[in-house]
């Protein structure tokens, strides 16, 4: 018969022996299958935040070309609108009679200059000659400069002759490019 000893033994082996098979066939996996649903988890968080990035740059770019589309609109609203660049050139200098008489400058010659291409642009330019007094230059300069088509003075030379100033100078004025494909700086 088995002492109380030695059934103590066998009871805290048998014990030992289930305590080593719950283990092995019964916590084990739990705890490694759990580790692995975490391991997902943390993939998958990491992965969706890479496409909330993504999403949020993406709206961001919207934002920038919604910009840059309002900003091409608004340029285009400053060229002069014309089918052709002969048009548009009588337009500037319907302008620039029209900025002259404001400022009280009388404009004793302006020449034409032919229209260049200028990326998607036609570059208009026109060279004027005229006599006036330095307060009525800086009004003609200030209402060139605030005109609401876009004009440019690349050139000025002065003279001084009396009272009255000599002034040499070229204006640009720029309209969309509609004639035929041509060299950048060709009409």
């Amino acid at each position: 018969m088995i002492s109380p000893r030695e059934r103590k033994f066998l009871l805290a082996g048998g014990l030992a022996v289930l305590l080593f098979v719950f283990a092995q066939w019964g916590a084990k996996p739990v705890f490694f299958s759990q580790a692995q649903v975490r391991a997902e988890i943390e993939k998958r968080q990491q992965l969706l935040e890479g496409y909330q990035r993504l999403l949020e740059e993406k709206r961001l770019s919207e934002k920038q070309f919604d910009a840059w589309k309002e900003a091409y609109r608004e340029m285009q609203g400053r060229l002069f609108p014309a089918e052709r660049p002969a048009l548009a050139s009588a337009e500037l200098q319907a302008a620039l009679q029209k900025l002259a008489q404001a400022s009280d400058v009388e404009i004793r010659s302006a020449k034409f200059l032919p229209p260049k291409q200028v990326e998607t642009f036609a570059q208009l330019a026109v060279e004027l000659s005229f006599r006036t007094t330095l307060r009525a230059l800086k009004q003609f300069l200030y209402r060139i400069e605030t005109y609401d088509r876009l004009l440019v003075v690349p050139k000025i030379a002065m003279t001084a002759a009396g009272p009255l100033i000599q002034v040499n100078m070229e204006i640009r004025g720029f309209a969309p490019w509609k004639g035929e494909k041509a060299r950048s700086g060709q009409a």
